[in-house]
C-alpha cells in the first residue's frame, strides 16, 4: 500500500517528541535562565549559535553556509559535493575541497567544548547535536503536536501550541547565508510548515470565537499567498462572522477569476461549498459560544478511540486544511432504531506501537472527519497487535479471524471499512456472520471475485488510480518534451511500481504511460518494480539506473521505498513525481504528485451508506469527478501554458468518466 508520513501514529500516553530537543517553555525562556548551559542553534532566521548566554563567532558567510547546510541536515551525512554547492553554487573554485577542510576545521574549534561533534563520514560530514538544541527541530515538533490537538479537538491547546511554534522564527530560514539548491528546497519546506502552523493557529482561533483580530490578519495573508485556498476560506468565514457577508463572497469571486486566469483551474469543492453556505447564509456559519463549542469537539469518539492515536503531522495537517468545512457541517447519522450509526474502521496494526504510520493516516482521518460531520459513533480494530513480519500483507491464522469477529459482534456495527484487501481470504469468512452489518472494501475489486464471492453485504469501492497517473505521466510528458538533450539522446520518462501482481498498482503503470504518449508521443517509457515499499535504498538504486538511461521524469509510487527515488531524483537535477500522497514539501524537484484520496472515499463510504446509495454486493469505481484522485502539489516553475493543457486535460478526463460512470444512482 501507499508509504506513511514516516511520523507514525502517537498514543496520549506517550511524551511528546520535542521534549528531545527541550520544550518551548525551555526554548523560549532560554534567555532568561541563568544556569541554562547548552548550546542552542537559531536557523528560523539569521543563523546564530548560544551558550551561556554568549553568541559563538561561527565565522564568514561561507563557513556559515557550510554550518547551516549541516544543521538543515542535522544527524544525516551530506557529502562533500553537496557542501561545496551550497558553498559556491555553480562556480566552486578548484581549491573548494582544501577550503572545505578548512571551513570544517574552523566549526569545531568554535564548537568545541559544547557537545557537539562534526564527523567525517564516508565522502562527507554530518553534525551530531549531541545535548544541543536546534529551532527547528522545536519548531516542527510543536506543529506535530498542534496538529494532534486539532485532530483530538482541542482547539485552546491547538492554537497556544502553534503560537509557540511561530514565535521561534525571528526572520527568513537563515537569513543572510546564501543558499544553493538542496539548502534552499529544505528552507523552503521550513516555510511551508510555517504556512501550515499559521493555518492551525487560524483554524482553531475560528472555532475558539477570535475572529475580530483575524481578519486583518488573513486579509495580509491571502494578498501574500492568492492561490492558497485554506487561507481564503479562513478569511471568508471570519468576514462573514464579522457581518461582512458580501465582501466574503467578493473575496471568493476574486480568488476563482485569480485561479482561472493565472493557472486555469477552478476552486476546490470545499471552497465552492463554503461560498454556497454563505449565500444561503447556513445557521451552522455562525460562531457558537466557545463553551458550546469547545465541548461538542471534545465528545470522545467510542471504544478504542476514545483514547485514539492522535494523527501525526502528515495525517492531522489534511484534518486541519477541512477543519472550518466539519465544524459547520451538521446532520447526524442515525440507525433505522433511531441510535447513532456505529461505524469501524480495520486497520493491519495499530501503528502507535511499531511508530509507523504506513498510510494508515489518511482512512483515520476520513474516520475522524466523518465522525464530526455525522455524529457517528466509531471503532478502529487492528488486525494484528504490531507489524506482522511481512508487513503489508499477512494471511492471518484462525485465532487472528477468531479475534476479529469477536470485535465485531461486540461491536454491534452498521458499517465496517475495510480499506485496501491486503489481508488473507481467511479474514473475509467473517462477512456471513454477520449478514446485518455493511462491509465496504476500499480501493479494492472485486465482491464478485474469488475471495468475496458476491457477498450480499458487501461493497467494493475502487480508486481510479489510472485517472491520476494519467494525469502525472500528461504532466510528465510535456515538461520532458521542453528538455535539450544532448547529441543523440532520447526523451524518456520513467515510472517506479511496487509490486507487479498487485492490481492496485498496477494501475498506475498503465495511466502513466497513456498520459505521458498523449502528451509526448514520442517519448519512450521505462517501467521498473522495486517488490519492495519500505527500503529506500531499493528504489533511489533504481531511479540512479532510469537516469543513467536519459529519463529525464521519475515518477515514484512504491509507499516509503519511492522517497529513496524522489531523493535520488533531487541530487541529479531530474524532475520526481510522488504517487499516493502529496510531497511537495520535499523541494522543487518534485514536480507533482499523484495521489488517493483516501480520507474521501472513506467520507464517500459513510455518506452513501446513511444516504441508502451502496450498492449490495456491487462494485463502485470513484476517480476525478468525485474527487477521490487528484494530481496535486504542482511545482511553481510548471508554465502556464502547460498549466492550461493539464486543466484541459482533467477536463476531458472527467468529462470521459461521466460518460462511462455507473456508480450508485
Amino acid at each position: 500500500m501507499g508509504g506513511g508520513s514516516g511520523t507514525g501514529l502517537v498514543t496520549g500516553s506517550q511524551k511528546p517528541r520535542y521534549q528531545a530537543f527541550g520544550s518551548s517553555e525551555e526554548w523560549l525562556a532560554s534567555d532568561e535562565t541563568s544556569d541554562s548551559t547548552s548550546l542552542r542553534f537559531r536557523i528560523l532566521g539569521a543563523l546564530e549559535a548560544e551558550a551561556d548566554r554568549r553568541a559563538l563567532d561561527l565565522g564568514g558567510r561561507k563557513q556559515q553556509s557550510v554550518l547551516a547546510a549541516l544543521l538543515l541536515r542535522a544527524g544525516e551525512v551530506v557529502s562533500d559535493d553537496r557542501l561545496i554547492d551550497e558553498i559556491w553554487g555553480d562556480s566552486p573554485p578548484e581549491s573548494a575541497a582544501h577550503s572545505l577542510e578548512a571551513y570544517v576545521s574552523r566549526l569545531r574549534q568554535a564548537l568545541a567544548g559544547h557537545g557537539v561533534a562534526l564527523e567525517q563520514r564516508g565522502g562527507g560530514y554530518r553534525v551530531d547535536l549531541g545535548a544541543a538544541v536546534l529551532d527547528s527541530k522545536v519548531f516542527e515538533a510543536l506543529v506535530d503536536e498542534a496538529a494532534q490537538a486539532t485532530a483530538a479537538g482541542d482547539n485552546a491547546r491547538a492554537s497556544a501550541l502553534a503560537k509557540d511554534a511561530l514565535d521561534l522564527w525571528h526572520g527568513p530560514v537563515l537569513s543572510g547565508v546564501p543558499l544553493h539548491s538542496e539548502g534552499r528546497a529544505a528552507a523552503d519546506r521550513l516555510d511551508e510548515l510555517r504556512l501550515q502552523a499559521l493555518e492551525i493557529r487560524v483554524d482553531a482561533d475560528l472555532v475558539l470565537g477570535r475572529r475580530g483580530e483575524l481578519v486583518a490578519e488573513l486579509q495580509r495573508l491571502v494578498d501574500a499567498h492568492p492561490y492558497r485556498e485554506r487561507f481564503v476560506a479562513q478569511l471568508m468565514v471570519a468576514l462573514y462572522r464579522a457581518g461582512r457577508q458580501a465582501e466574503a463572497l467578493e473575496l471568493y469571486e476574486r480568488t476563482r477569476r485569480t485561479l482561472d486566469e493565472d493557472l486555469g483551474l477552478q476552486p476546490s469543492e470545499e471552497l465552492q461549498h463554503l461560498a454556497g453556505q454563505i449565500v444561503r447564509q447556513e445557521i451552522h456559519l455562525r460562531a457558537p459560544p466557545q463553551a458550546a463549542e469547545e465541548t461538542e469537539l471534545r465528545r470522545p469518539i467510542r471504544t478504542k478511540t476514545r483514547n485514539a492515536p492522535a494523527i501525526a503531522l502528515a495525517g492531522a495537517l489534511t484534518v486541519v486544511a477541512i477543519a472550518i468545512a466539519l465544524t459547520l457541517l451538521t446532520g447526524g447519522g442515525t440507525t433505522g432504531a433511531g441510535g447513532p450509526t456505529r461505524v469501524a474502521l480495520i486497520r493491519m496494526w495499530n501503528p502507535g506501537v511499531a511508530g509507523d504510520d504506513q498510510g494508515w493516516g489518511p482512512f483515520v482521518e476520513g474516520l475522524l472527519a466523518a465522525e464530526h460531520t455525522h455524529e457517528l459513533e466509531t471503532d478502529i480494530i487492528d488486525l494484528f497487535p504490531r507489524r506482522p513480519l511481512r508487513g503489508g500483507y499477512q494471511s492471518g491464522s484462525q485465532e487472528d479471524v477468531n479475534r476479529l469477529s469477536a470485535r465485531l459482534r461486540a461491536g454491534d456495527f452498521d458499517l465496517v471499512l475495510w480499506p485496501l484487501g491486503l489481508t488473507g481470504p481467511p479474514f473475509f469468512d467473517v462477512l456471513p456472520r454477520f449478514p446485518h452489518t455493511r462491509f465496504v472494501f476500499l480501493d479494492y475489486c472485486c465482491v464478485r471475485g474469488s475471495e468475496l464471492h458476491g457477498a450480499p453485504n458487501a461493497t467494493a469501492l475502487a480508486l481510479r488510480a489510472d485517472k491520476a497517473a494519467h494525469l502525472a505521466g500528461y504532466l510528465s510528458g510535456l515538461m520532458e518534451a521542453r528538455r535539450p538533450l544532448r547529441y543523440g539522446g532520447r526523451h524518456m520518462v520513467s515510472i517506479i511500481v511496487g509490486e507487479p501482481g498487485f492490481p492496485q498498482e498496477a494501475v498506475w503503470a498503465r495511466g502513466f504511460s497513456v498520459g505521458a504518449r498523449r502528451a509526448f508521443p514520442g517519448v519512450r517509457i521505462r517501467v521498473d518494480y522495486s517488490h519492495e515499499f519500505d527500503d529506500k535504498q531499493v528504489c533511489e538504486t533504481i531511479a540512479n539506473e532510469q537516469i543513467d538511461a536519459g529519463s529525464g521524469v521519475v515518477f515514484a509510487v512504491a509507499g516509503d521505498c519511492g522517497l529513496g527515488a524522489l531523493s535520488a531524483t533531487a541530487i541529479r537535477g531530474v524532475w520526481g513525481v510522488a504517487g499516493d500522497e502529496d510531497r511537495s514539501h520535499l523541494g522543487p524537484h518534485i514536480l507533482a504528485s499523484a495521489t488517493k484520496r483516501f480520507d474521501r472515499l472513506v467520507e464517500l463510504s459513510v455518506t452513501w451508506y446513511l444516504e441508502g446509495r451502496l450498492p449490495a454486493g456491487g462494485d463502485v469505481e470513484l476517480g476525478l469527478s468525485e474527487d477521490a484522485v487528484a494530481i496535486v502539489g504542482i511545482t511553481p516553475s510548471v508554465p502556464d501554458d502547460i498549466r492550461r493543457k493539464l486543466a484541459r486535460e482533467a477536463t476531458r478526463l472527467r468529462e470521459e468518466e461521466a460518460a462511462e460512470k455507473q456508480g450508485p444512482s
